[in-house]
């Protein structure tokens, strides 16, 4: 494969092929298609999806995090993202100082936090080694 042939599927599959993003289900197939996203372009420049790039379709002249409330494109793309928070097919982590967000998948947080919480031992196994079992207070429902 040549770095050309390289970029062009990239492209492709980032939709910034001039096939932009416009439904909830292509939101949410694109998404598990990339595995995670930006949510906008970070400078200097990461080759990483956006979210923005590909509701766009195009990775011309997107809007950063600092721009973005003077973008429609932002605010439409940012009114989808809202959508996949909301119905839990997506969750959002903000991994850097600014306030760009880092989308995955719910089925990938789901599976990452079952295999995370495997490895901490069970209740039952920590009383029977004599530990003291903390009360965590009950989460409020949404």
């Amino acid at each position: 494969m040549t770095d050309l042939e390289l970029q062009q599927l990239r492209r492709e599959k980032w939709r910034l092929d001039g096939k932009p993003i416009r439904t909830i289900e292509q939101a949410r197939a694109f998404l598990e298609d990339v595995g995670f996203c930006l949510m906008y372009p970070k400078r200097p420049s990461l080759l990483v999806p956006t979210f923005i790039g590909a509701f766009v379709g195009s990775e011309d002249r997107l809007p950063g995090w600092q721009h973005a409330f003077k973008d429609p494109r932002a605010a439409e793309a940012t009114e989808l993202m809202v959508r996949l928070l909301r119905e839990r097919t997506a969750f959002e982590a903000n991994l850097f100082e600014e306030n760009n967000g880092f989308l995955v998948p719910g089925q990938s947080f789901h599976t990452s936090m079952r295999s995370w919480a495997s490895g901490i031992p069970s209740r039952r196994r920590r009383r029977a080694r004599g530990r003291r079992i903390p009360r965590w207070p009950a989460m409020p429902s949404s």
